[in-house]
C-alpha cells in the first residue's frame, strides 16, 4: 500500500443539521489531503440539505447523496456509503461527531507502517455544546498498541464494543465489503459484530491520544434495554464469539452471567411480557441463571 493512500471518509446524517458544520469543517481542515468526502442524507426533516449544499462544489467532496425514504437504519447507510467509497481506507465519519486536525494522518501512518485492516483512536465524550465529559474507554488504551486481529478480539472485543464509536476509526474498504453482512440486521449491537468481522481479516492497531470527540447519546440506547433488543443482540454476539473460538473463556462466562441477570430483573425492561421473550431468544442454560441469583443473594447479606 502507498504511504498516503486515498480515504474515502463518509458522513452519514440524519436530522444532525445543528452539528454538520463543525463535523464537516474538522474534516476539510485535516492535514492529511489525500481523501474525497462522500455526505449521505437519510432523508432528513431538518435542514440538512441546506448545510450541506453550502459544501458541493469543495474539491474533496465528491458525492452527495440523499435518500427520498428514509431508512432507519445507520448501519444500512454505511454500507452504502463503503460501496461508493473509491480510496483504499474507509472513515465512516458520524454526522455529530468531530475531530482533532491531525485524527487522519496520525491513523494512516499507523495504519500504513503496520500493515492494519483497522486502526482506532480513543474517543473523547462531549455533550451537545461541545463541553468534555470523559474518555470513553478511560480503562484501556494508556499507550498506542498493535497486535492480530484475533488476539485483540479476545483480548478487548470479548468484553464489548471497545471501538465505541464508529467516527474514531479507519479501516480496510476491501474487507468490509467482503465480510459477512448479518451485522446489518442488528439495530443496537451492530456495528461491535461489524468490527469483530472486521479485526479476524489482518492486524489491529489504537492510538492512546483521544483524537475523536464523540457526542454522548442516551435515548436509542435506553429504547433498546426497554424493548429487549440490547440483550438479545448482544446474546447473538456472544454466541458468535464462542462458536468460532474468538472470545476468552472467562469473559464470555461472565458477560453471560450477566445477561442471565439482566433477564431477572423484574424492572430491566417495559413489561413483563418483553422480560419473557428476551428468556426465550436468550437460550443460557439454567447454570448461569442459578450463578446470578447466588450472586445477587451474595451482594445483598453483605453490600
Amino acid at each position: 500500500m502507498s504511504q498516503t493512500p486515498f480515504v474515502s471518509v463518509i458522513v452519514p446524517n440524519y436530522n444532525y443539521a445543528r452539528f454538520l458544520r463543525q463535523r464537516i469543517d474538522s474534516i476539510l481542515q485535516q492535514t492529511y489531503s489525500h481523501f474525497e468526502l462522500i455526505i449521505l442524507d437519510d432523508c432528513s426533516t431538518d435542514n440538512s440539505m441546506e448545510v450541506i449544499s453550502q459544501y458541493a462544489d469543495n474539491p474533496h467532496v465528491s458525492q452527495i447523496v440523499r435518500n427520498e425514504q428514509n431508512t432507519g437504519s445507520p448501519i444500512k447507510q454505511w454500507m452504502k456509503g463503503i460501496s461508493l467509497a473509491k480510496g483504499d481506507i474507509v472513515w465512516l465519519a458520524e454526522a455529530d461527531d468531530y475531530c482533532e486536525p491531525d485524527f487522519l494522518s496520525t491513523l494512516v501512518n499507523l495504519y500504513v507502517a503496520n500493515n492494519c485492516v483497522l486502526c482506532f483512536s480513543r474517543s473523547m465524550w462531549v455533550d451537545n455544546d461541545g463541553k468534555e465529559i470523559g474518555i470513553c474507554q478511560n480503562k484501556l488504551f494508556h499507550q498506542d498498541e498493535v497486535s492480530d486481529g484475533k488476539k485483540f478480539i479476545k483480548k478487548y472485543l470479548t468484553l464489548g464494543n471497545r471501538v465505541a464509536n464508529a467516527s474514531s476509526a479507519i479501516f480496510s474498504r476491501d474487507v468490509a465489503l467482503n465480510i459477512d453482512r448479518q451485522f446489518t440486521d442488528y439495530r443496537q449491537s451492530g456495528d461491535w459484530l461489524f468490527w469483530i468481522e472486521i479485526a479476524q481479516q489482518g492486524n489491529v492497531a489504537v492510538v492512546s491520544k483521544p483524537l475523536n470527540f464523540f457526542r454522548r447519546g442516551f435515548t436509542a440506547t435506553s429504547k433498546a434495554i426497554l424493548n429487549g433488543t440490547n440483550d438479545i443482540e448482544d446474546y447473538k454476539v456472544i454466541s458468535y464469539l464462542e462458536k468460532n473460538n474468538l472470545g476468552a473463556r472467562s469473559t464470555l462466562f461472565n458477560k453471560k452471567k450477566r445477561l442471565a441477570g439482566n433477564i431477572l430483573k423484574k424492572d430491566r425492561y417495559q413489561d413483563e411480557a418483553t422480560r419473557k421473550f428476551v428468556f426465550r431468544s436468550c437460550p443460557l442454560p439454567a447454570l448461569y441463571y442459578q450463578i446470578a441469583r447466588l450472586s445477587h443473594l451474595f451482594h445483598v447479606i453483605f453490600r
